[in-house]
């Protein structure tokens, strides 16, 4: 299928990507998620033969992608920002490509018509970018990319600039066209929240390689690296030194606190950081006692969409986020808890 091994490209003198590895395989959902300048769009740019790797070289079916005449590569891609072309109407958008193709007059015209239908667009068909609103403007891109029946779909970041209910619309919309269309879509984004949706694997992209490729529950419950756990979502760093001791591998924090970790490769004595999502912490009775359990003080107590934000205060001021359900009774500021880290979800990065 489409793939990078080891490639390397330069934008203006620095590497954007450098020993970039990825493979798409046939029929997934592939979603790159990494910060901006991380290197995605200069991976999506090689996979769709745009730019040619300085090192290592991009694949298609085991042919590089540079020999290949791009009418003969099957890939489509829906740019960021759209580009759309301002003096052609939606219509236009569409037969372009198939015209290019040397497509029939008459095919022209009904596979225009029925791609401009399926995305809602067939009373727009006369309507230039301009007179088009946010939503229907995707809606053209991914249709002008669609319409040509390609084997491969990528696209850079299609939903940013949207928020609120419209994004999430979209999102559904995008994750829909991958079912019906049962074509690999890579998907380049820096939205958490847009690759944990629409991803059947995510890669991490961070300084310009791959970091981590897996399942996105996966990859959000067992990072590997720093920059790995924080773009995935919210999380708490604790910095100590690896050892042993009763009831397996733990780490030792501030003030002489131990934490019991999950399996890690780090040596004894190594200075490790280990992470912990807010919603793994579990807040309990003043009085329970137990492993990776420490008593703590309530700092405040805030409402977010979903949930109730705790930070909670350890000795040595350890501090803490606990994210708690909906239907949970938060505590009060100032209030004495006693909190629990489960060693399963307390993890070593590398």
């Amino acid at each position: 299928m489409l793939e990078l091994r080891d490639a390397g490209a330069r934008v203006g003198g620095a590497w954007a990507i450098r020993g970039f590895r990825l493979r798409v395989e046939p029929g997934e959902l592939l979603v790159l998620l990494g910060p901006p300048g991380a290197g995605k769009t200069t991976a999506l740019r090689a996979l769709a033969g745009l730019l040619a790797p300085e090192e290592g070289e991009a694949r298609l079916d085991g042919a590089p992608i540079a020999a290949l005449a791009p009418s003969k590569r099957g890939i489509a891609v829906v740019f960021q920002g759209l580009a759309l072309w301002p003096h052609l109407t939606a219509f236009e958008h569409l037969a372009l490509g198939l015209r290019a193709r040397g497509e029939a007059s008459g095919d022209v015209s009904w596979r225009v018509a029925e791609t401009l239908e399926a995305f809602g667009l067939e009373a727009l068909a006369g309507r230039r970018p301009g007179h088009l609103d946010a939503d229907q403007r995707l809606r053209l891109a991914l249709a002008r990319a669609l319409v040509v029946r390609p084997r491969v779909l990528l696209l850079d970041e299609p939903l940013a600039g949207l928020a609120g209910e419209l994004r999430a619309v979209l999102r559904a919309e995008l994750k829909r066209l991958y079912r019906e269309r049962g074509i690999p879509f890579v998907h380049a984004t820096r939205d958490a929240e847009d690759a944990m949706a629409l991803a059947s694997r995510l890669a991490l992209v961070e300084g310009g390689r791959v970091v981590q490729v897996g399942a996105p529950l996966e990859v959000y419950r067992r990072p590997r690296t720093r920059g790995a756990a924080e773009i995935t979502g919210a999380l708490n760093a604790l910095h100590g030194v690896m050892g042993s001791g009763p009831g397996g591998r733990q780490v030792r924090l501030r003030d002489g606190l131990r934490l019991l970790v999950g399996p890690t490769d780090a040596r004894d004595g190594w200075e490790v950081t280990c992470v912990v999502r807010p919603e793994s912490v579990q807040l309990g009775a003043m009085e329970a006692r137990g492993v990776n359990r420490f008593l703590a003080t309530v700092a405040d107590v805030a409402w977010a969409p979903g949930r109730w934000t705790c930070h909670v205060l350890l000795p040595g001021e350890v501090v803490l986020r606990v994210d708690l359900p909906p239907t949970a009774a938060p505590p009060k500021p100032g209030e004495q808890v006693s909190v629990l880290l489960p060693a399963e979800d307390v993890i070593v990065l590398e």
